[in-house]
This record gives structure tokens, sequence and C-alpha cells, in this order.
């Protein structure tokens, strides 16, 4: 069952059993399984997988015995259970094993020096952490896709018991571009009273005209979003932004990096080939980086 979704009276004259019930001397199966192919990641959500992965082994196992499970069957019973890592392939793999019995020896030590905490729900995140006097703080975020904030009235949310700091940009022509953009935020004793303080926050909006994707965006007709405010513009890049020409929505850059664009590429291999010369294609993989773990301790 996901617990997200059961309502607790639900759970009336029920036994719930949780991950708790699989540590120490007593490893699951599922759990030494996904420690050896590696079907975790970040951990986030790997005790969930790990007691669905029981429940569908102990279905299995009943009425299959050793049978190995296609990756369809493991798919289609984790179905709708998430991993933001994309450990699925680990994941799948170690279902498959452990329903094929190759891990029901109870001799496995882990590679991983995190996985045994991680299998267990024994790992500690940030989310885990509660210090003395800890504040919670709450980000007010525009419910507009492009606005001008005019204004930003704090005072209501400041003077509230328990509110301990409230802070916005300081730029009261601040102009939001998508829907989610931060730009206030409180910090109280507790995330009752910091939700209270965050909507008590009065706020003044322009609403202005806005495009969603990409093609949209392109339009003859389109508004310019980022109107004569385009070195303010936010970049995904991971270095600095090299210089570039707006036309409207559309940025292009001045410089070359020395690659071949893909036009001039085609170009390339095309005459090769009229040479008569030799030409190689090849895919090549490289390992998993995680720019983004932020939820691990």
């Amino acid at each position: 069952m996901v617990s997200c979704l059961l309502p607790a009276h639900h759970l009336d004259n029920k036994n719930v059993q949780t991950i708790e019930a699989f540590s120490g001397e007593n490893l699951h199966p599922v759990q030494r399984a996904l420690m050896a192919h590696d079907g975790l990641q970040c951990g986030y959500c790997t005790p969930g997988f790990a007691i669905e992965g029981i429940a569908f082994y102990e279905r299995w196992r009943a009425e299959r015995g050793t049978e190995r499970p296609t990756r369809g069957d493991v798919a289609e019973a984790l179905a709708g259970h998430l991993c933001r890592c994309g450990a699925y392939a680990g994941i799948y793999e170690a279902l498959q094993a452990a329903c094929a019995g190759e891990f029901d020896s109870e001799e496995y030590t882990p590679q991983r020096v995190d996985a045994l905490e991680k299998v267990t729900g024994q790992a500690q995140y940030t989310t885990d952490v509660h210090l003395e006097g800890q504040l919670v703080g709450k980000i007010l975020r525009s419910p507009h896709p492009h606005a001008r904030i005019l204004n930003i009235d704090l005072s209501e949310a400041a003077k509230m018991a328990g509110v301990e700091a409230t802070a916005a940009l300081p730029d009261r022509n601040l102009i939001v571009r998508y829907v989610g953009q931060p730009f206030a935020g409180v910090a109280a004793v507790d995330e009752a009273t910091a939700q209270k303080a965050l909507e008590a926050i009065k706020v003044e909006y322009e609403i202005l005209p806005h495009v969603v994707g990409l093609d949209a965006a392109l339009q003859d007709d389109a508004p310019d979003v980022w109107a004569k405010q385009h070195r303010n513009a936010t970049s995904a890049a991971e270095g600095a932004t090299p210089p570039g020409h707006w036309n409207k929505n559309l940025r292009t850059s001045r410089m070359n990096m020395g690659g071949l664009n893909p036009g001039h590429a085609h170009k390339v291999v095309d005459n090769l080939k009229k040479q008569g010369k030799y030409v190689h294609a090849e895919s090549y993989y490289n390992g998993i980086q995680v720019h983004t773990a932020l939820k691990e301790k």
C-alpha cells in the first residue's frame, strides 16, 4: 500500500509492516539484492522500493517458486513508484535476482558503505535533523507566470508571535517570470506558524503577458518576456554565460567554442564519404553524475 494515499482509518484492525521489520539479523533477500545490484543511489526512495519489492517477492515465490520474473513483471509490480535518481535498472535486476533465489543465502557483504543504512531505512537526511532552537523557513513564491511586484507588505507577518524573521528581495519592481519563482520568506518557531506568516504577507502584482513553451515563445506575436532586462536573464549554464544576441525571446551565442555546428558536421561527413574515406560512428556512455543530491546529510 502507498502510505501517502492510504487514509489512516483504513488500517483499523490491520497489521502494518514497514521497513523497520527488516534490519539487523533479519535482512530480506530483496534488500541484499538491492545492495548487490546497486539498486539505490541517494536512498530516499529505497525503503519504499524494498517494502514494495518484498511484497512482490512474496507473491511471486508463493505462485511461481524460483522462476525468474521478466523485467516487465517487475516493472508492472513497481509501477507508480518513482526514483528521481533513476536507479530503475539496478532495482529491476535486483528483484529479478531475488525472486530467482540468488540471494536466499544470508552470506552477503555490501560493497557500498552506505547501502545497508539505505535499504533498512536508517539513513539520515536533512529532514531527519532537528536541532535545539531550530527554526522553520518558508518561501513565498509567485502564483503568476509573469508579473511585476509593485509592493510587498511584511508587517502583519513580522509581528506574529513565533515569527523570528521576514525577508523580501529589495527590488520592489521585481519581475517574476515563472510560477513558483521565490521572492520573500519567513522563519518561525514551527511549521504551522511559518505557514500562517507566509499567508499574512500581502503582495500587489501587475499581471504581465506570458508565454508557455518554446514554440509559443518564438512566435512573431509573442510578448518579449525579458524586455530591456536581458542582462538579468537566468541561465542554466554551469559556467559563465558567453556573450550573445537577443531577438525577443530567442538568445543566440556570438561565441564558437571550437565545436562543429550540426549542419557543418553533416557536410564534413558527406564529403568524406564522397572521397571514399571511412567514417566511423560510435556511441559512448559516461558514468552518472548527480548535481542535485540536496536530500543527503
